[in-house]
């Protein structure tokens, strides 16, 4: 796909061309939620997981069950949005979480592929490998990694502001862990 984008830039007409094109920018889109692991050269260790593709189903189930059981343990027998803010953006902590989003599905290649798994240096979406092979940057979309990565952009920049940054910023760490 790389490839593609830039044989395509390269066919556009250079600036000191007299042709009528005026072009300001130019945009690449992928389907959300495709997951990739990369190693550490950011090299995709497995083909891509798809959007559409729902084999950890059971890994979703998983984290909401995680964070219920938990929730409910607690001394305080906390509501799960107590225990687990992050959660509120699926449908105010009451699940589902979709088998389509990054966490199930880098879940499911922790359980059921543990040598890709221990060898990814970064599981992200495909989008973000996409801008890295296109830009030499790897930054992730600000719009997936708060509604389906769980960050929480104010405590981003809380952090930022008040210069604590533990490497962390935004990052759900209890739920993370607690899965």
């Amino acid at each position: 796909m790389v490839g593609a984008v830039r044989r395509a830039v390269d066919s556009l007409p250079s600036t000191s061309s007299t042709s009528s094109y005026n072009i300001r920018a130019i945009c690449c889109d992928t389907t959300c939620c495709s997951v990739v692991a990369l190693s550490q050269d950011h090299t995709p260790l497995r083909p891509c997981l798809l959007w559409m593709d729902a084999r950890s189903a059971k890994q979703a189930k998983q984290i909401m069950d995680v964070a219920n059981g938990i929730a409910s343990s607690s001394s305080t027998n906390a509501d799960i949005l107590e225990a687990f803010p992050e959660l509120r953006v699926n449908c105010n902590g009451e699940g589902p979480i979709s088998a389509e989003w990054l966490l199930p599905k880098a879940m499911w290649i922790k359980q059921c592929e543990p040598e890709v798994y221990e060898n990814a240096e970064i599981i992200c979406e495909y989008q973000d490998y996409l801008n890295y092979r296109l830009t030499g940057q790897m930054v992730a979309s600000g719009c997936n990694v708060a509604a389906r990565w769980h960050h929480d952009g104010w405590d981003v920049l809380e952090k930022n502001h008040d210069g604590n940054d533990d490497g962390n910023k935004g990052r759900p760490m209890k739920l993370y862990e607690a899965v």
